[in-house]
C-alpha cells in the first residue's frame, strides 16, 4: 500500500461524466481509478477485533477502530508512530465484557482523560463501552473520553 494520505491519493479524482459513447473507455478507466481509491479509503476505516490479554499495545497505523472482547484484566497502551506533518489521529475502542464480566481495564499513563478522571467502565457480562481517543503528536500523548457505556 502506498504511503499517500487519502487527501493526496484522491487529489486527481474528478467528476465522472459521459453522454458520448466514444468516451466510454475514458469513463471506464476513471471509474476503475475511483474504485481503487475507494478501496484505499475504506482501509483507513477498518476495524480490528482483538481478544484481550494482560497487555495490549494498539497500533493506530493498522486501524482506527478496535473491538476488544475482555476475557481477562487488560492493560491498554498505544504504539508511537511517525506522523505526517500536523496530523491528528483518532481511535475508537469498543470494549466488551465477556460472558463472565468484571474484567478490569488499566490505561497507559500518557492518556489525559476528560475531567481528569479515567472512565468508569461496565463490569456486567456481555456489556460494551465505547472509548474515543485522539493524538496530535504521533501517540506520545492521548486525549480520551468515554462516549457511551453500559450498552447491552
Amino acid at each position: 500500500m502506498s504511503n499517500l494520505t487519502p487527501e493526496k491519493k484522491f487529489s486527481n479524482v474528478r467528476k465522472l461524466e459521459t453522454n458520448d459513447p466514444a468516451s466510454a473507455s475514458t469513463f471506464n478507466n476513471q471509474a476503475q481509478q475511483l474504485l481503487n481509491r475507494t478501496e484505499y479509503l475504506h482501509s483507513f476505516n477498518l476495524y480490528k477485533t482483538l481478544t484481550s490479554a494482560s497487555n495490549h499495545t494498539i497500533d493506530v497505523t493498522q486501524a482506527s477502530n478496535f473491538y476488544i472482547v475482555l476475557t481477562a484484566a487488560t492493560q491498554i497502551q498505544f504504539a508511537t508512530y511517525s506522523p505526517d506533518q500536523a496530523e491528528m489521529r483518532s481511535v475508537n475502542l469498543l470494549l466488551k465484557q465477556d460472558a463472565v464480566g468484571n474484567r478490569k481495564v488499566t490505561w497507559a499513563s500518557n492518556i489525559k482523560w476528560s475531567q481528569g478522571r479515567q472512565p468508569v467502565l461496565s463490569f456486567d457480562p456481555n456489556v460494551t463501552d465505547i472509548i474515543n481517543l485522539f493524538t496530535t503528536d504521533g501517540g506520545q500523548s492521548w486525549y480520551g473520553s468515554m462516549s457511551s457505556g453500559w450498552i447491552e
